[in-house]
């Protein structure tokens, strides 16, 4: 929530005082665990042993519990001054932002804590203390004031006041709101926003170390506040316990969109689950066809290759038969060749021995016949390059 509670209400005045009952001055203390609430409630009611101090890691305070005590105020009457006995009655809450060791609140913790504040504040709250700590300032502490803030608007603001603890030896406001302005002005987030806030609640502050050694110091810082309270109580009344209904609403309407978004969503996923389903489904059926079809082409190209593959085997016997077959005829031809030479060389003998009984008879044709009988010898043998 990011907006202030628009919660227009006039603060309750004193309830009329019947035979024998008193007016009681009541604070609640509210803030992170660990900002030292219990501490601070000791304080106001002078009394270490009201409410039980937690001294290690966990929060102590588990529940909210209240302590009655008195104080002696003077006030100025027409004949002089007088002292007044005045009743108090201070309570200390649980840590207010680490329910079920959250780091930051839901919205059903936030209820939880809420509905805590209207029971508190039936009896009549005059003022409410939020804690801080004058040193690192945690996310529970600033989940405190961004409550506070949402909570309180701007005509019950008298009843807020910033308590800051563990400041040592720094209980001067100002000298406190100097620094954390300097911070802001860094750009510290944290120091800013408690800053703004001082200003928010018109630097309604007080500043305390309940572990200093001035025991004067810390009487008059509980005079003081005492008696602001009491001052308060007279001029303003009690807060309005509606302003913690209207905070209620204003959560539970909070809630109510958050859920409402969260079905929105839900829808609006399942939606998107059923058109991504139906996409996948195209999807998947078209890589579907494409690998039937992609699978039928390669089928096919695999049976052309098997076909291509057994004519090429068929070319490769047919191409060795036919390799078989020359070399055959190469062999017959080579043979053939040696009978045409042997007959040439049979053919030249006859003439050249027919030429010599010719060149008895006939010496120039029996030279001619011997010349062609020793030509066709010398063709005969020209296989072998040499004349035989």
């Amino acid at each position: 929530l990011t907006n202030k509670v628009a919660y227009m209400a006039h603060p309750l005045q004193p309830k009329a005082i019947n035979p024998g009952e008193e007016e009681v001055i009541r604070i609640c203390v509210l803030g992170a665990s660990g900002v030292g609430k219990s501490s601070l409630c000791n304080f106001l009611c002078d009394d270490t042993g009201a409410f039980k101090i937690g001294d290690g890691f966990d929060a102590c305070t588990q529940k909210a519990l209240s302590h009655g005590f008195t104080y002696e105020l003077k006030e100025n009457v027409d004949d002089g001054e007088q002292t007044k006995i005045i009743n108090y009655e201070i309570t200390d809450t649980p840590g207010w932002f680490d329910a079920d060791q959250e780091r930051l609140p839901s919205i059903h913790t936030m209820l939880i804590k809420i509905n805590e504040c209207i029971k508190i504040s039936e009896t009549g709250i005059t003022a409410f203390f939020i804690c801080v700590p004058f040193e690192r300032i945690s996310i529970d502490t600033e989940q405190s004031i961004y409550f506070m803030r949402d909570c309180f608007d701007s005509t019950q603001l008298k009843h807020v006041w910033m308590i800051f603890t563990k400041c040592k030896k720094i209980i001067n406001i100002q000298d406190i709101l100097s620094q954390l302005l300097q911070q802001k002005n860094r750009g510290r987030k944290a120091s800013a926003l408690v800053y703004n806030y001082t200003q928010t609640i018109n630097e309604q502050c007080f500043a305390t170390d309940t572990s200093m050694d001035d025991e004067k110091e810390l009487s008059q810082i509980r005079h003081n506040i005492l008696t602001e309270m009491n001052k308060i109580y007279h001029e303003y009344g009690m807060i309005p316990d509606g302003v913690f209904q209207t905070a209620q609403r204003n959560y539970q309407n909070e809630l109510y969109r958050m859920n409402q978004k969260h079905r929105d969503e839900q829808a609006m996923n399942q939606y998107r689950y059923k058109r991504m389903m139906t996409l996948g489904t195209v999807i998947g059926v078209g890589f579907v066809a494409v690998g039937i079809n992609g699978y039928m082409k390669y089928n096919s190209l695999m049976t052309e290759n098997v076909g291509l593959k057994s004519e090429n085997r068929s070319l490769y016997e047919t191409a060795n038969m036919l390799n078989d077959q020359t070399q055959t005829l190469n062999q017959q031809n080579e043979q053939l060749q040696q009978v045409a030479k042997q007959q040439s060389i049979f053919a030249g003998v006859s003439e050249v021995a027919a030429g010599a009984l010719w060149f008895a008879l006939e010496p120039i044709s029996g030279t001619m016949v011997i010349i062609d009988g020793i030509q066709r010898i010398w063709l005969g043998g020209g296989a072998e390059g040499t004349p035989n």
